[in-house]
């Protein structure tokens, strides 16, 4: 069987324990963000799915085409890319939530690309280090960088077969507003192999 035929699939129970494992994640992320802007977030991951290629690009645009990523490759446990992902319409929206709410337009935009890198570092690095916690291992990330563009470019189909995505679905609170974006985990088929195994582990030495 090729690699391209291989398909990974994850059991409800696999999906709820990537969930819960996130969550955590997203948890010490928002008290991390709460703390530096002073006012409380809250952060949630309710949805885990596992996605190939056009799939995964599909059940993202049901948000928009055109978004803006935060991006950062990591390596170690595991090895891929990692993105959070909100709508480009939302992004300024995004910042003024985190910001100070009588901060004019152009203030806001000036301040657009350093806020969503510390936003996007934080709860990508919060969601990472709870990964490498719970499947007991080290995980290595790269300085983040921003992208507005659209999803083709933000995951791109890398090798001869269509990469593997894990879409996590996260919801952001803050001053009772609400906006929800996407974490995305980009592995090949081989990394998402080692990852349905690890998860797997991991499962049996809670339950």
């Amino acid at each position: 069987m090729t690699e391209a035929a291989v398909v990974v699939v994850l059991s409800e129970l696999e999906k709820d324990a990537v969930t819960e494992i996130m969550n955590v994640g997203v948890g010490r992320a928002a008290a991390s963000m709460s703390l530096m802007v002073n006012e409380e977030i809250q952060l949630s991951v309710p949805s885990a799915e596992l996605l190939y290629g056009d799939a995964a690009r599909e059940r993202l645009a049901q948000s928009s085409d055109r978004m803006v990523a935060v991006r950062e490759e990591f390596k170690g446990l595991l090895c891929g890319s990692a993105a959070l992902l909100f709508p480009q319409e939302k992004s300024l929206d995004l910042v003024r939530m985190v910001l100070d709410e009588n901060l004019t337009a152009e203030e806001v935009t000036e301040l657009e690309q350093e806020a969503l890198v510390e936003i996007g570092n934080i709860i990508l690095n919060g969601c990472l280090s709870s990964v490498a916690d719970a499947l007991v291992g080290e995980i290595e990330t790269s300085i983040p960088v921003l992208m507005h563009a659209n999803l083709a470019t933000i995951l791109p189909q890398t090798g001869e077969s269509e990469p593997v995505l894990l879409v996590l679905t996260i919801d952001f609170t803050i001053r009772s507003r609400d906006i929800q974006g996407h974490i995305v985990f980009l592995m090949d088929m081989q990394a998402a192999s080692a990852f349905q195994q690890l998860i797997a582990d991991y499962i049996a030495t809670i339950a």
